[in-house]
């Protein structure tokens, strides 16, 4: 049988016995044994013809013929005898089996082909039943001839090769990169505008997005950007996570074991993105669920389901939470917020930055580590000597203030009924803060410039031996008008800016200690399935409730220390709104941490 192409089946008018050997040349040698009719007609030329001991009646091929071409199909192994069109303007060989539906296993000199049938067929085995190249390739010779499947030539390494091509080329056509490999929605409008099937409506506008399991593989910018919780009108993703693409991929284990790592890696990715589409058509079955409640062999549709009836349950209490939190915020921020939203939507089909008001605004205030320095740095300039270890003699005065707050705290939790252990380790911890505080207060002499009287500073509670309750003579205990009687107004300034700072602390602390809160409800609380599990999820929470009161009796102390040394409007308005803000924010940690479907 031969096969003509170009011409709708019929012999090119052209042909005047030039075959295949000018179309496949190596530019090395003359390819004699390409071309079927000059091999036919030599005079000692082997016959192209099967022979009683060569072959059983009835198989549908000849073997060891160079004349002809084996085409695999569906039906099985074939050998027929191919002519190309060999007019001028004729298309290139391969282009021409291309067009006839028939994959080159070669592209020089092919004489191996498999149908695009055939490809398709085996790449749908592979995805629902597992079926390797090898085991597919037994079946179509088992296909081919029952009694004498041994005797069908042995294409099998081909066909891998060939249906890896495939695959890649069937993967890039989804995905519309089948023309050129290119960023797809910057030349998505390009693309249509160039094609003559393909038309855009001029009001149509397309809003290019990424899923939320994929845009944290980006970069950081692009989740602002493109991630689906930032466009208006954007669906909910489901089913989008690695656990449920291990059921449906056990089934190719077999087939992957003795695969190579990049062989392996493109059938894995072959096997998912089928899942996902198989995921994403199944998904319309869902909503004749929802309507109807009826029974349906879709899991993704009634998870689909199930989790949008718990979504819905959760929005009176998700709104009730953000309507808290919007009224514990400044009304003129809110408005400025808002316009600020409306006009980066609106911007955002046309400069995708315009999102990146949602990213996180940090402007941190300078840290008392770094206001130390600062003072330290100036305190090295010429002057008074005793003047220049000022900066540390208030950072440590700090520390000690800090040290004192937290020891308050411990004693107070351990109450009347304390064992013999925890009152060890209050004794020493007290030891510890009295050698510091007498190292601390011996240095005032120098930095204040007078002599330190026992009696007169050194109160009731630390001559009883707690320390913690001890007032240390630092510039904001002894008053703005003794520091300027003593001379020393400047240190009382550095003190200022040590105390703004170590209030700054303080706050940024409770926040993280709460966002910590939030994350222990949602990831730990939330999902604890035992006594033990619950217990110690509730120990966490407790900790970080120890953490935030710490920092907050730490600013409270910070703070009327400030009010003494004259930044009270500041700060005791700032007070009462941390108050009220620290309450709400905690109310909002126990919705939103135990609300689900919330991220």
């Amino acid at each position: 049988m031969v096969i003509w192409l170009g011409h709708g089946g019929n012999a090119c008018p052209w042909d005047d016995d030039v075959g295949e050997s000018a179309l496949f040349t190596t530019g090395e040698k003359d390819s004699d044994d390409t071309d079927a009719e000059s091999t036919l007609n030599e005079p000692n030329a082997e016959q192209s013809t099967k022979e009683a001991h060569d072959l059983p009646t009835g198989v549908p091929f000849i073997k060891n013929n160079k004349a002809m071409t084996t085409i695999v199909n569906k039906s099985g192994v074939h050998t027929h005898i191919i002519k190309y069109c060999t007019c001028p303007e004729a298309d290139a060989a391969n282009i021409q089996l291309f067009n006839m539906g028939l994959f080159l296993a070669s592209f020089i000199e092919p004489k191996t082909a498999f149908t695009f049938n055939v490809l398709n067929d085996f790449l749908l085995d592979n995805l629902e039943c597992g079926t390797s190249a090898m085991n597919y390739y037994s079946k179509l010779r088992r296909i081919t001839t029952s009694v004498f499947p041994d005797l069908v030539p042995d294409h099998y390494r081909e066909l891998m090769r060939v249906a890896r091509q495939w695959r890649k080329l069937k993967l890039l056509k989804w995905n519309g990169f089948g023309h050129e490999e290119k960023e797809y929605h910057k030349h998505l409008q390009d693309r249509i505008a160039n094609s003559p099937l393909l038309k855009m409506h001029d009001e149509l506008e397309i809003t290019p997005g990424i899923g939320l399991w994929h845009v944290h593989g980006h970069q950081d910018s692009c989740y602002i950007r493109y991630a689906s919780n930032f466009i208006q009108g954007a669906a909910r993703i489901d089913g989008e996570i690695m656990e449920t693409l291990w059921a449906p991929l056990n089934i190719i284990s077999l087939a992957a074991r003795g695969m190579g790592t990049p062989h392996r890696k493109e059938c894995l990715d072959y096997q998912m993105n089928d899942c996902n589409f198989m995921k994403m058509i199944r998904m319309s079955g869902c909503l004749v669920y929802c309507v109807h409640e009826s029974d349906s062999r879709d899991h993704t549709g009634k998870s689909l389901c199930r989790k949008y009836k718990e979504a819905m349950k959760g929005v009176a209490d998700s709104n009730m939470a953000f309507e808290q939190l919007d009224e514990s915020t400044d009304a003129n921020k809110v408005k400025d917020w808002e316009a600020q939203e409306r006009l980066a939507h609106e911007q955002q089909h046309h400069d995708p930055t315009a999102m990146d008001i949602y990213e996180v605004q940090l402007r941190k205030a300078p840290t008392r580590k770094q206001q130390e320095l600062r003072l330290m740095a100036q305190g090295q300039r010429p002057g008074e000597a005793h003047r220049r270890g000022a900066a540390t003699w208030l950072a440590e005065g700090l520390a000690i203030e800090e040290a004192q707050v937290t020891l308050q705290m411990d004693v107070r939790k351990l109450g009347h009924w304390a064992t013999d252990t925890q009152r060890l380790a209050i004794g020493h911890r007290r030891d510890t803060l009295q050698r510091d505080i007498n190292g601390w207060t011996a240095a005032r002499a120098i930095i204040l410039g007078e002599e330190l009287d026992t009696e007169e500073d050194m109160d009731a509670e630390l001559r009883a031996f707690e320390p913690e309750k001890g007032v240390i003579p630092l510039p904001s205990n002894l008053g703005l008008e003794k520091c300027a009687a003593l001379g020393v107004a400047d240190i009382a300034d550095q003190e200022l800016t040590l105390r703004q700072d170590q209030a700054n602390n303080a706050l940024h602390h409770i926040r993280v200690h709460l966002a910590d809160k939030a994350v222990i409800f949602q990831k730990t609380v939330r999902v604890a399935k035992s006594q033990a599990l619950s217990t110690r999820a509730w120990a966490q929470v407790h900790s970080v409730d120890r953490a935030v009161s710490m920092n907050a009796s730490i600013y409270s102390k910070c703070r009327s220390q400030l009010c003494r040394l004259g930044s009270q409007g500041q700060y005791c308005r700032r007070q009462s709104k941390f108050k009220r803000a620290e309450e709400q924010c905690v109310s909002l940690i126990l919705v939103f941490g135990c609300q689900r479907g919330l991220r």
